[in-house]
């Protein structure tokens, strides 16, 4: 029979295998309120859902959800009317964020995941800021700045950014906590997506899409 001291060695990943049905037992024996308690008193999950909900906030603060979600807020602003240009550009995000996402798939074990993540939030911050400069550019190569930029930073984006931060946090947590910790920094995430589509249009009336974007890069 398994003892306290057998599921503490298992929560430190020192057990390499673990029988499913064991597995279960231990899931039985802890139940998810006592797993949530541990995964801010136990040091190693603590420190593993500190960094989950990290890359899950940078994430967010990167501001690629208001090109995301709140595109056409952002781009129909100061507008007497909608017109075509900014859907294409809504629709350049969207193809440019799904191809590169596949850049990580070639890179992710090679590199590793800090040094994806490293080198995509560096390179989105000087593309974040054309892109927002781009905003004050004059027509007509206005809309062709913006694809520019906004295709390059989504290109640097999504590898990285995009692809690390849900991968990264459904390894780092000891197995029996791992559905519990993944759940958790996934709230984190969706819950700054939340906050996002709540003030940014706001903000994107006080302050204006450059000094906006200005403010996320």
């Amino acid at each position: 029979m398994r003892t306290t001291d057998d599921i503490i060695d298992f929560q430190d990943d020192r057990i390499p295998y673990l029988d499913p049905r064991v597995y279960r037992r231990e899931i039985g024996l802890l139940g998810y309120a006592k797993r949530i308690t541990q995964l801010f008193a136990i040091p190693r999950a603590r420190r593993a859902t500190l960094a989950s909900f990290l890359v899950m906030a940078a994430q967010q603060m990167s501001g690629v959800n208001i090109f995301a979600f709140l595109a056409s807020s952002l781009f129909e602003h100061n507008k007497s009317k909608p017109d075509n240009g900014s859907l294409w550009l809504y629709l350049v995000f969207g193809i440019a964020n799904f191809l590169s996402s596949m850049i990580a798939y070639f890179y992710i074990d090679s590199k590793g995941r800090r040094w994806l993540l490293m080198l995509s939030l560096a390179a989105m911050f000087p593309f974040l800021l054309a892109t927002a400069f781009s905003f004050n550019a004059s027509q007509p190569p206005r809309e062709a700045l913006l694809a520019l930029f906004l295709v390059l930073y989504t290109v640097a984006y999504s590898p990285g950014a995009g692809v690390v931060p849900f991968l990264y946090s459904s390894e780092v947590f000891p197995q029996v906590l791992r559905e519990v910790g993944m759940a958790w920094a996934s709230a984190v995430c969706w819950t700054g997506a939340g906050i996002l589509a709540f003030f940014v249009p706001s903000l994107i009336h006080a302050l204006g899409q450059t000094r906006l974007l200005c403010l996320f890069a």
